[in-house]
């Protein structure tokens, strides 16, 4: 069985040491010794080519021994993917990498474990065509589909009811975010944070006053533009942090003072917003970024608020 970690692979451990394959050999015969010192493993396998098949099957078989929670790995295939789903004990996956040829996600289904799926831009876009399985997957909170250009809506994650945590930037073809909210029971309520960063074919946004535990929206670069998209936020009433950075059509944001949780507004790179004034009506504001933005009028001088902005 130790012959199958010949291969130096980078291990890195919960306490931040390093640790190479070939010390983890010398630990592997004694239980009781890594019990107590391999807690909360994190492999990390994003500087190598797909991992050995072999390699695959040693990690399977050993997870309660290691207690492997976290795996990172570059350029992965079908078959190895398929595998580190079905890790006992496996809490957070990231895939990323150009050559990764991932190309179904059923495996997903029969994960017990799995909380966290990343999966970064280059995986290959036909993940795009059938996220259904995601929905079966019962205890996963925090999902990241980073660049799957044909991803038009959100309808295959209706019903991932336990989301709380959903990151799709880049998803340059996604028009619609209605299903989000109209799976009733099943639909995603729990959200708490969500990121739709250069999603530039997004026109509405008002399902979204629907997501009432919502704390954190990245709207960033999209083409969010009209005053009216914006006071559809209002209805989000745990928006506590909002992004609209490089929103080059915005220019009127005065309704945002309506949103009485908010406290960290991002407007930097909006360049056609000029006048701010009216968000120091909003009382829990406290971090109102205008960098690289048209403001010239601001809130007055209120205790409390911390205006961002380029002094030329």
């Amino acid at each position: 069985m130790l012959a199958l970690l010949q291969e130096v692979v980078p291990i890195m451990v919960a306490s931040g040491q390093n640790l190479q394959a070939n010390e983890l050999m010398r630990l592997v015969s004694c239980c009781r010794v890594l019990r107590a010192t391999l807690q909360n493993l994190e492999l990390d396998l994003s500087a190598r080519p797909s991992p050995a098949p072999r390699l695959l099957q040693f990690i399977a078989l050993n997870a309660a021994r290691f207690q492997l929670v976290s795996v990172d790995v570059d350029r992965c295939t079908q078959e190895a993917f398929d595998a580190l789903l079905l890790v006992p004990g496996l809490r957070a996956l990231t895939v990323r990498g150009p050559a990764s040829s991932i190309r179904s996600l059923a495996g997903a289904e029969r994960a017990r474990s799995l909380q966290t799926l990343r999966l970064l831009k280059g995986v290959s876009v036909a993940l795009a065509d059938d996220l259904s399985p995601l929905a079966a997957c019962r205890p996963l909170t925090h999902l990241c589909l980073y660049g799957p250009a044909p991803l038009t809506s959100l309808g295959p994650l209706a019903c991932c009811a336990r989301l709380e945590s959903l990151d799709l930037r880049g998803c340059e073809a996604l028009v619609d975010v209605e299903p989000l909210v109209s799976a009733g029971r099943a639909a995603c309520h729990g959200l708490r944070s969500l990121s739709l960063r250069g999603c530039r074919s997004l026109r509405v946004v008002s399902p979204l006053r629907a997501l009432l535990a919502l704390e954190s929206l990245d709207l960033s670069c999209t083409l969010v533009s009209d005053v009216s998209m914006l006071c559809e936020l209002v209805g989000c009433r745990a928006l506590d942090t909002l992004y609209l950075t490089g929103c080059s059509k915005l220019s009127a944001v005065g309704c945002l003072a309506e949103c009485h949780a908010l406290r960290q507004l991002h407007l930097n790179k909006c360049r056609a917003v000029v006048d701010v004034g009216a968000l120091g009506g909003c009382p829990t504001l406290r971090l109102l970024n205008l960098r690289c933005s048209g403001a010239l009028v601001v809130p007055a001088g209120r205790p409390g608020l911390l205006v961002l902005f380029d002094v030329h």
